[in-house]
């Protein structure tokens, strides 16, 4: 498998993990504090992966994945 491949396949588990544990804040009967924030965090965790270039990313680990996803809104 080619270096690029494998990061993005990192990529989308790392954001996928991300949805995953937000689901629950957009569900219908969850708290109204700050689910636009969270329905615009996910939608951008959904979005990373277009027209992603990963040429330039050579190598992925926890470090990278901290800062290339965009931050969680507060509680």
């Amino acid at each position: 498998m080619h270096i690029q491949q494998m990061i993005m396949d990192a990529i989308r588990h790392d954001r996928n993990k991300l949805l995953s544990k937000s689901d629950w804040r957009v569900l219908p009967d969850a708290p109204d504090a700050n689910k636009t924030a969270w329905v615009a965090y996910r939608q951008q965790l959904r979005d990373i992966t277009n027209n992603l270039d990963v040429s330039q990313i050579n190598r992925w680990d926890d470090e990278i994945s901290l800062n290339f996803f965009p931050e969680q809104p507060s509680e």
